[in-house]
């Protein structure tokens, strides 16, 4: 999202000037520079010098959201002052001030603050002042859910930033609902599969991850239709490290229901990029069975040199347990193996895998491994010790 400093930088300026700021006898209209709040809301509606306009956000910005007006005031100022700039620091300024506003103890209507973004977003002319009140709706919050359709239609505009601004919104407003057992965005999947199909090349990157990021939101349930276009972005030559690895924690979020994506998440076991292996085998693991299909590149997966790869290709394989089949005695020896590793963490979750495939899928082996996990008991670490005998009370309970 684009960033437009110019606002809050005056603003540091005049606040450490001495007396800049002072209570007038009316605490709607305090007295700011020498000039109260409601001078200071008229230059900003006629004056046409554009750096006055532009002190005068400044100075409503230092009078505060209890000033009487004011949010109708920068509104105005939003929808039609002819200067691109200043309705980029008004959009910037309704959403910094309506935060401010909500964390007022008594409570400060911010409707015409929203009611101006909206139009702007849907209005305005200039791509960066509809990105900038896109952005301002989305540190407003839920309050400014009535944006969600005019957000949605953004996502079909052509300017990278615009569109990733209001993916972005979108994918915030639907996590904050989430917390509260809602869904704001779930009718608009399609308009979000279509802009993560059509977010192609480097200038849609950023985009394309914020477009990613609304989708993980919704869940694996709501989510589902987009699985199939994710699986097909992860398999485009040349996607950055940073869409692959996004890709692979929205599969994951979908748990069981990213059954097709499985053997995309088993050929990033291999990717070159740590993070993006670490986010492939995560996944995988949150697939549980559904990961059956790429059991062998699991396997291998035990014997990488990442810990955290390691640990969570141990983890899915035992969450698979007995539906390993013909793989099983190929996972058991991958295990025992990983109880000599040298990385406690990885002889932990060795125990553990071990403990979850049981006495059942253990067979023929299980006095090998109870054998083993009683020299762990002597493991100079404690969490391993721990959970070595843990492990062992567990295989010796009967069915």
């Amino acid at each position: 999202m684009v960033r437009h400093p110019v606002l809050l930088s005056a603003l540091v300026v005049l606040t450490l000037l001495p007396g800049a700021v002072r209570a007038a006898d009316d605490e709607e209209d305090r007295v700011v520079f020498n000039k109260k709040a409601s001078e200071w809301m008229q230059i900003l509606r006629t004056d046409k010098e554009p750096r006055r306009r532009r002190v005068a956000l400044v100075a409503l910005d230092a009078a505060g959201p209890k000033t009487r007006r004011v949010f109708a005031a920068v509104g105005t100022a939003l929808r039609e002052d002819s200067d691109e700039m200043i309705r980029t620091a008004a959009a910037q300024w309704l959403g910094l001030m309506a935060v401010r506003a909500q964390m007022e103890k008594d409570r400060i209507p911010i409707d015409e603050a929203i009611e101006s973004l909206i139009f702007a977003l849907k209005n305005d002319k200039a791509p960066g002042v509809r990105e900038m009140a896109a952005g301002a709706l989305s540190r407003i919050g839920l309050e400014a859910r009535s944006a969600i359709p005019t957000l949605a239609a953004a996502l079909k505009e052509s300017h990278p930033g615009l569109r990733g601004a209001a993916a972005e919104c979108m994918g915030r407003m639907e996590y904050l609902a989430r917390l509260e057992r809602e869904s704001l965005i779930k009718g608009f999947l399609p308009e979000l599969i279509k802009a993560l199909r059509e977010s192609k090349g480097k200038e849609y990157a950023r985009a394309r991850g914020y477009v990613i990021y609304a989708i993980g939101r919704l869940g694996g349930t709501d989510g589902k239709p987009a699985i199939t276009t994710l699986v097909e972005v992860l398999n485009e030559p040349d996607l950055s490290a940073d869409l692959r690895k996004s890709i692979a924690e929205t599969l994951g979020l979908f748990g069981r229901e990213s059954a097709e994506g499985a053997p995309a998440l088993a050929r990033l076991l291999q990717d070159p990029d740590i993070q993006v292996k670490r986010a492939a085998a995560t996944a995988l693991d949150q697939l549980e069975a559904e990961a059956r299909p790429v059991i062998p590149a699991l396997i291998k997966a035990m014997q990488d040199r990442d810990k955290y790869v390691k640990c969570s290709a141990i983890h899915a394989l035992g969450q698979i347990g007995g539906q390993l089949g013909p793989n099983t005695a190929l996972v058991i020896q991958g295990m025992r193996a990983c109880l000599k590793d040298s990385l406690a963490d990885v002889r932990m979750a060795a125990i553990q895998g071990l403990g979850m495939l049981g006495p059942g899928v253990l067979g023929s082996s299980l006095d090998a491994v109870k054998g083993e996990l009683k020299v762990a008991l002597q493991d100079g670490d404690m969490k391993v010790r721990e959970t070595a005998e843990a492990t062992l009370k567990a295989l010796d309970k009967k069915p």
